[in-house]
């Protein structure tokens, strides 16, 4: 049994923070670098390196594309996607600096880089210029929480779903936009998590949508399950993803999902969503309205749904990063 080295400042109510928990409680061996007393520094990365070489591991392992120097052991990262280089809304001068001079550089003396769909593996490739065999896809999985059986939502009306940040490339303000555009706030609602930014409640109050767009804080994952199961689809038309987490868990409750075609939304959903032009507001209504009209679609979309979502499952993932990080440290899995 190898001694792996894990990076657990990652943890949190986010989309790496459940990656890094789901994988981190199914690895055979693994103790935690910061034990959570640290947060990341802008000398993050010779002070991690350094920090790493004096535990001396046999293989440190980062669930976040945090890079760092030469620690003197093996290392293996995961980048879940390129957003801040390819989302010029959510990128930077300084991110971009950090991507080609630390990223690159600690990728290259990396022994393995992770990722989440072949879509980011791609991105990752054309950006880096790294072998096809040096960045693994292990996909995400879905808690066992997310499942059709269950209680519902009832919240006494019809709703659609949005699950996620309000980051631009979210798509927000435009998909509530369609919303508006769809006619279909006379007898939904659209119910969004989180706190709502400028921009959403600009177009809430130039569309006069009102209370037909509904806040939520938020939920455990149990709650969040029954808000799944209880609505008429969960609407995800995002400008980019890595992986699109919330269509997987969504349709493992059996829940239909619209998402954005192309890119890794359409990877992942595989066949078992409504896809739209994510920049067309009309073809999101026009998706949205489908999803209200057509049992028969709704239908066909829950079975092709739960049999899609039932191919990713975290085990599987902790199990071949697991193997990756033998393979790092020299030892045979």
């Amino acid at each position: 049994m190898i001694d792996v080295l894990a990076d657990d400042r990652w943890l949190g109510r986010h989309g790496i923070g459940r990656f890094a928990d789901e994988v981190f409680g199914r690895l055979r061996s693994v103790r935690f670098l910061y034990n959570l007393r640290e947060v990341f520094h802008p000398l993050d990365f010779w002070l991690t390196g350094r920090a790493v070489r004096k535990a001396k591991p046999d293989v440190f392992f980062s669930p976040g594309f945090n890079a760092l120097a030469d620690a003197g052991v093996p290392t293996v990262f995961t980048i879940h996607d390129l957003i801040h280089l390819d989302v010029p809304a959510e990128g930077s001068f300084l991110k971009r600096l950090y991507y080609e001079k630390l990223v690159r550089k600690a990728g290259d003396r990396a022994a393995k880089v992770v990722t989440v769909s072949e879509f980011s593996k791609r991105r990752i490739l054309e950006w880096s210029g790294w072998d096809d065999d040096k960045v693994v896809v292990v996909h995400n999985g879905v808690s066992g929480v997310f499942m059709e059986s269950g209680e519902k939502h009832k919240p006494g009306y019809a709703y659609f779903l949005y699950v996620g940040s309000h980051k631009p490339h979210k798509n927000l303000e435009r998909t509530i936009e369609a919303f508006s555009e769809s006619g279909l706030a006379r007898d939904f609602k659209f119910l969004v998590n989180g706190e709502a930014t400028d921009g959403e409640r600009r177009v809430i109050r130039t569309r006069e949508l009102g209370e037909a767009v509904e806040y939520f804080e938020t939920l455990d994952d149990q709650e969040l399950a029954r808000y799944y199961r209880g609505a008429k689809a969960l609407v995800m038309p995002s400008l980019y993803e890595g992986f699109g987490l919330p269509a997987v868990e969504a349709m493992a409750c059996g829940t239909p999902v619209l998402v954005s075609r192309g890119g890794a939304l359409e990877e992942v959903t595989d066949g078992a969503g409504v896809l739209v032009d994510a920049e067309d507001v009309k073809a999101i209504a026009e998706g949205m309205v489908k999803l209200a009209e057509d049992e028969g679609l709704c239908k066909d979309l829950r079975n092709r749904g739960m049999q899609v979502a039932g191919r990713y499952d975290w085990g599987h993932t902790a199990e071949v990063i697991d193997r990756v990080l033998h393979e790092a440290a020299g030892v045979r899995y």
